[in-house]
């Protein structure tokens, strides 16, 4: 990764000069007379913070595509181009008028479904004896599977995005997770990809944590699921030989978890299931924090709490020979389960007690 960063370093420093660029624009008395502030039950910071992190990182991608800079930009602008509907709808929702879940939801899956059935060429083996006979046999259920799954991270991220630095710590663990695999297997060209989001993700970090300057919004955080699902599916397809699928759960467990979660919570209490609400992991980690301690520091300071639920699946894919073994992956995953429920109720009861 050193070498990719030297041979490269004015590339990024532009990138770092893009989001100062961007960030002081959105902070121009006439650029906010047209801002549409955020706020809502599940908003814990306070104050003016803009949405644009994920506006600077499609700019960027863009600009290295546009004058190939690397050897994978042709890769990654066909990424962008195919991202576009959703893209589009989500920036008029973090800049200008709100857009309801369901046409934000339509437009992510006609992205997601253009991905699938016309820029992804072969699909991971799903290591379930009857559904990968569907899959296999049934194109059609391919399709809708996948699609499925890109929808579901793609809203996973957008969840966690909030607290200081929690979503790109989740996009930075994930990326190194595969760096670590693609190392593992010896593929070169998907280590490059990767490693060159995860620069770009760690130069974002630097504005959103500890101090937060921007955030994601939902074109950063939609767009992060979109490139990460895209790259997890096309990897390990191209490796079916030599990874197993149930490690790209393990990677993903966290945000994907968090959502289902919710959503469980939500159909429990009778709740709609697009509403927003307060109740998620972050929220309660946070509330018990911000009783004790000023909110400037209650809120990096849930990102690093919640360090052993992102950083998890980095750590057990180091320790443990996962490339062959489902055993070791679902004991990966049935300890993130307990980790995630018991941390949740842990802070549920400190809420309520308020200890």
């Amino acid at each position: 990764m050193s070498d990719l960063f030297l041979n490269n370093i004015y590339i990024f420093l532009f990138f770092i000069g893009l989001n100062f660029f961007l960030i002081r624009i959105s902070n121009f008395k006439s650029f906010l007379k047209f801002y549409r502030n955020y706020d809502a039950i599940q908003k814990i910071h306070f104050g003016y913070i803009p949405r644009i992190a994920g506006l600077s990182l499609f700019i960027f991608l863009l600009f290295i595509s546009f004058n190939n800079l690397f050897f994978f930009s042709n890769y990654i602008f066909m990424i962008l181009m195919i991202s576009v509907p959703f893209v589009c709808i989500s920036l008029f929702e973090d800049f200008f008028i709100e857009i309801s879940p369901l046409i934000r939801s339509i437009f992510l899956i006609l992205s997601a479904s253009f991905l699938v059935i016309f820029f992804l060429k072969d699909y991971p083996t799903i290591e379930l004896p009857l559904l990968n006979y569907f899959v296999n046999n049934y194109p059609f259920i391919n399709y809708i599977l996948f699609i499925f799954c890109i929808y579901i991270l793609c809203n996973s991220i957008n969840l966690v995005d909030g607290v200081n630095g929690l979503a790109f710590f989740n996009c930075i663990s994930i990326l190194m997770s595969l760096i670590l695999l693609s190392i593992k297997i010896n593929d070169p060209y998907f280590q490059s990809i990767f490693q060159f989001l995860l620069l770009c993700y760690l130069i974002q970090l630097f504005f959103n944590f500890p101090i937060s300057k921007f955030f994601m919004g939902d074109l950063g955080s939609y767009f992060a699921g979109f490139i990460l699902s895209t790259l997890i599916i096309d990897f390990f397809a191209k490796n079916n030989l030599l990874i197993n699928s149930w490690i790209a759960v393990l990677i993903l467990f966290y945000p994907i978890f968090e959502l289902l979660f919710s959503t469980l919570r939500r159909f429990y209490l009778r709740k709609g299931l697009t509403s927003p609400d307060n109740n998620h992991l972050h929220h309660l980690v946070y509330n018990f924090l911000n009783k004790r301690l000023s909110s400037k520091f209650a809120n990096p300071l849930t990102s690093i709490i919640l360090l052993p639920l992102w950083f998890f699946p980095f750590l057990w894919i180091s320790y443990f020979d996962v490339l062959n073994s489902i055993f070791l992956c679902f004991t990966g995953i049935a300890l993130q389960v307990c980790l995630y429920i018991s941390t949740y109720f842990f802070f549920k009861k400190l809420n309520i007690c308020k200890i």
